[in-house]
């Protein structure tokens, strides 16, 4: 782990975003392919509003990790954020983590809500009502086109 990177996540769980950024980037400078700095680098700037460049590197951090699930679930926000419901959808689809989705009720749902076929129609779910595994199922039916 780059030096750089422990007084980044120091500053960050302060919520010290804007200091922890240039800890974060520089860790990258010594490092660019380390995942968890990628991924505290774009949770930063999502933390401040600045969702092109969250997307930038939670993208970056996936390409180098597909299995970050954690920065799928942020990701997916920051595009819902930017008014990209598509890439918003087939980013939370792509979660196979029910405790990720259990932990981000709110933010599944909204984006479910927005994405999902208009309200009323028989195939739509009472998206409100399911919990972690009831979303995690959607999500999977979804995925598959069983719904």
């Amino acid at each position: 782990m780059p030096v750089d990177f422990y007084p980044g996540i120091g500053n960050y769980h302060l919520g010290r975003y804007p200091e922890a950024i240039p800890y974060f980037q520089q860790a990258l400078l010594q490092s660019p392919y380390q995942v968890l700095a990628l991924h505290f680098l774009a949770t930063s700037y999502g933390m401040l509003g600045e969702e092109k460049n969250a997307v930038q590197y939670y993208e970056r951090a996936l390409a180098v990790s597909d299995q970050l699930e954690h920065s799928k679930i942020n990701l997916a926000l920051s595009y819902y954020n930017l008014g990209e419901q598509d890439k918003a959808l087939k980013v939370l689809l792509s979660i196979n983590d029910i405790t990720v989705i259990e932990n981000n009720l709110p933010i599944a749902k909204s984006i479910l809500l927005k994405s999902y076929p208009a309200a009323g129609s028989e195939k739509t779910p009472d998206i409100n009502n399911l919990q972690g595994t009831g979303l995690l199922k959607l999500c999977a039916q979804l995925r598959t086109g069983k719904h």
